[in-house]
């Protein structure tokens, strides 16, 4: 396996997408080398573009800590709009060319970004509130999935 040793700003777009094999793609056309890491997961298990993780069965864990269960996914009502990026992480809408390119925004744009963050800055608000001692993440999540 090998990993790319560029920024993750600088992957190129096939970089990107092989999260594990990035320098792999890097070093199969002449860019910058990447260091070499043995692979150490057993066949079984799967990779997958859709998050990241790491299999419980993988480590030994001396300590008190280790990772807790991972819930499983909320549903999205189907007439809210899913990001191009939902599925696999990479938007699929028109990116700038240069770093250094600005977008204009509209008018109705701006409007619409202004909303957006007095809702995000409200649900924040309560994930605040429901943030105290005792409380899971995941309570923090469905407090948070249900008032979105």
């Amino acid at each position: 396996m090998f990993f790319c040793d560029r920024r993750p700003m600088e992957f190129s777009p096939e970089c990107r997408a092989m999260a594990f094999a990035s320098s792999l793609q890097c070093l199969q056309r002449g860019e910058p080398k990447g260091i070499s890491v043995e692979p150490t997961l057993p066949s079984a298990v799967k990779m997958s573009t859709k998050g990241f993780g790491t299999p419980r069965q993988l480590f030994k864990y001396t300590g008190e800590l280790s990772p807790g269960v991972v819930s499983p996914e909320r549903s999205v009502p189907s007439h809210v709009m899913r990001p191009s990026y939902a599925d696999d992480g990479i938007p699929k809408e028109k990116q700038p060319q240069k770093p250094w390119q600005i977008e204009i925004k509209s008018e109705e744009d701006i409007e619409a970004m202004r909303i957006s963050g007095r809702l995000a800055r409200e649900v924040l608000d309560i994930a605040g509130r429901t943030a105290e001692a005792g409380a899971s993440t995941d309570d923090i999540d469905a407090v948070v999935h249900d008032e979105t």
